[in-house]
């Protein structure tokens, strides 16, 4: 299309340092390092995935690893042994009661009141080759100290045992309250137990659902397939060789319900949801007999929870040949980079996009070629365990002195009444009694900061009456922000010379900003004016124009852009 019209010129001043900060959830790092069920894992502390040696499983399937904050390897365990940092078999770390060909035999779970200690729950399992040994295989947890032996780490507490009937199927969920979480089993008929993790411990007494297909002691439906909760928390989905179920969990009371069963033709073993929690992946077989056999990730929508839509939503993904004839069936596991990764006999694959319905998920083929993996399972870790913060410090406005700040705080904590305690970064603090507001909270406190530091490091720590633990968060604030940021996009029509302006300035941390638009000529005579946002002008013909947009902040120590 010809248009009829030269170009508009569009001049700021430019120049303008735009500050910013971004704040990282450093919890997600505590999967950074992941080892396989083979002696080598990778890691993301480098950025991209990078290839680890060194490990020492060497198992068919399952396992589990977890780092610190800052994504620094602690330990890790295939359910049966624990290996700490060095690779080295913690002391009292053998014997636990996993399995060593399980899809979901270890799952790590720091405690909730001692940052140096962690759950290591185990499930046993069942395999084909011993069917009849239901009552015999427990569900159990152990717990790992990571002060013992010169802060490499113990097991102080071993095969604490759970229940029997163990399907080798759980999985974690954060409780509604913003502090607790729910760790959840099933066993070899339809009955789910959640129980509740809180910082007095692990309850052993769980809300049982009795939901889904009964198993009826079928050992084949339950010896493979794996078990995974939506990021979200609102779902809940299991895999069980030729069908999987989805459940609705409800985070407050810990009970599945709505089970909607999806018969396959093909063997479904791995699962995964997107990080925004609207699509489900599915791993599956397309036949162990045949010279090259096929397997293949298949993607479903459940932007409407209902069966008949979810299966029409069904798209193939990928389609992987393989020739070596292996038959390993790919487990698929979210990221802490909020991809999804799975492991392919000798390679790592990887959905780049998982939010996106359809092939604009982005299948990646071998970004990592591993040696001497052939396996199925990569380890357990779910990053939106610890991902969604309880406590936020969502808002600040500073006033017009520019020394003066108000707060907002929010929690999804629940109690009669909650403590909000204020650490300002300038030595001074406040402490707030708030009445609970259900199932988030608010509260305001402004603080005047005196004059001579531009940037403070404000803390929030939220404490309820009746539900036992700690929130924090951080805010980084910045009492003289930058000047705003001036900029515009224009919407144009061909042959039309009235043009839609619209504003896309940058706050740069000031609360708000006035518009002022002028309208020249080339000759820079003023044309005309506005003070609206996004403003509408009409030119009087086809020509060249200059457009200026001036950003004005209203506190008084700020400039103009």
């Amino acid at each position: 299309m010809l248009l009829n019209y030269k170009y508009i010129v569009i001049k700021l001043n430019l120049g303008i340092l735009l500050c910013f900060s971004i704040v990282f959830n450093l919890n997600a790092q505590q999967f950074n390092n992941w080892y396989f069920p083979t002696n080598n894992g990778i890691t993301f502390n480098t950025g991209v995935p990078t290839f680890l040696s060194g490990g020492q499983l060497n198992l068919w399937s399952s396992c589990a690893s977890i780092s610190d904050k800052n994504g620094d390897l602690l330990f890790y365990s295939d359910g049966e042994k624990i290996y700490n940092r060095n690779n080295v078999l913690m002391p009292n770390g053998s014997g636990l009661l996993g399995g060593f060909s399980q899809t979901n035999t270890a799952l790590i779970i720091p405690f909730l009141s001692d940052s140096s200690k962690y759950y290591v729950f185990t499930a046993r399992g069942t395999l084909a080759y011993f069917p009849g040994n239901q009552a015999t295989l427990p569900y159990s947890y152990s717990v790992v100290d990571m002060r013992q032996n010169g802060g490499l780490g113990d097991v102080v507490s071993k095969n604490n045992l759970i229940r029997f009937f163990s399907t080798e199927k759980m999985t974690a969920i954060p409780h509604g309250n913003g502090n607790d979480i729910w760790w959840i089993c099933r066993d070899w008929t339809n009955n789910f137990y959640s129980y509740k993790i809180t910082c007095l411990g692990f309850n052993n007494s769980p809300v049982i659902s009795t939901v889904g297909t009964n198993i009826n002691n079928s050992y084949f439906n339950i010896s493979g397939g794996d078990i995974k909760a939506s990021p979200d928390g609102k779902y809940i989905s299991a895999c069980y060789r030729t069908y999987f179920e989805i459940y609705e969990f409800n985070k407050f009371t810990g009970k599945l319900s709505n089970p909607i069963k999806i018969s396959t033709s093909q063997e479904s073993y791995g699962v995964e949801f997107s990080p925004n929690s609207k699509l489900l992946y599915i791993s599956q077989f397309e036949n162990f007999t045949i010279p090259t056999p096929e397997q293949h990730i298949v993607q479903y929508s459940l932007s409407v929870y209902d069966s008949t839509t979810i299966m029409n939503s069904f798209l193939k993904i990928t389609e992987i040949e393989r020739p070596d004839g292996l038959g390993t069936i790919a487990g698929l596991q979210l990221g802490p980079d909020n991809k999804i990764y799975s492991i392919n006999g000798f390679t790592i694959d990887r959905i780049e996009n998982p939010n996106v319905l359809g092939f604009g998920c982005n299948f990646i083929d071998s970004i990592l070629i591993m040696p001497n993996v052939n396996r199925r399972r990569l380890p357990y870790s779910p990053p939106f365990l610890f991902a969604s913060p309880n406590v936020q410090i969502p808002t600040y406005r500073v006033a017009p002195d520019c020394r003066t700040v108000s707060l907002t705080g929010k929690t999804y904590i629940k109690g009669n009444n909650l403590t909000f305690k204020w650490k300002f970064g300038d030595g001074d603090s406040t402490v707030q009694i708030v009445p609970s507001g259900g199932d988030t909270t608010y509260t305001t406190v402004t603080h005047f900061y005196p004059p001579g530091i531009d940037t403070f490091n404000v803390q929030l720590f939220v404490t309820s009456d009746t539900v036992c633990g700690l929130g924090s968060a951080g805010k980084k604030v910045i009492v003289k922000p930058p000047p705003p940021t001036a900029k515009f996009g224009t919407a144009i029509s061909c042959n039309n010379l009235t043009v839609n302006f619209t504003d896309s300035s940058l706050l740069n941390f000031n609360p708000s900003i006035t518009h002022q638009w002028q309208f020249f000529n080339k000759n820079n005579l003023l044309l005309g004016s506005s003070i609206l946002q996004n403003p509408v002008f009409t030119f009087p013909t086809l020509d060249t124009f200059t457009v200026r947009l001036i950003a004005r902040s209203f506190l008084s120590c700020v400039q103009a852009d």
